[in-house]
């Protein structure tokens, strides 16, 4: 059957309670679905994860890291910010007319 992803990708968990989905392209390394299990909130873990889901990318020959964030996230945004990373995009959702 044909591959669901056709480039390096992984999901890192850590301490069972904060995950993020890793993508490695070439140069870039692409961060998604960051989560943090609302009672280990505030304990450096969404910044622990991110660096390793950074050092993996790194690992697969990364040069550039984005993450995709939601703009009213506004721990994630200072979170990201914090890391040096700045809002460069912006996308859409679309879906059919009902």
């Amino acid at each position: 059957g044909a591959a669901l992803l056709t480039v390096p990708a992984a999901w890192l968990l850590l301490e069972d309670a904060a995950c993020i989905f890793v993508a490695a392209d070439g140069p870039l390394c692409g961060m998604f679905d960051l989560a943090v299990r609302p009672g280990a909130r505030r304990r450096g873990l969404a910044r622990r994860i991110m660096g390793a889901a950074a050092a993996w990318g790194l690992a697969q020959g990364a040069t550039w890291k984005f993450s995709q964030v939601s703009a009213t996230n506004e721990a994630s945004l200072a979170l990201n910010f914090a890391q040096g990373m700045r809002e460069s995009h912006r996308y859409r959702y679309w879906s059919p007319e009902h």
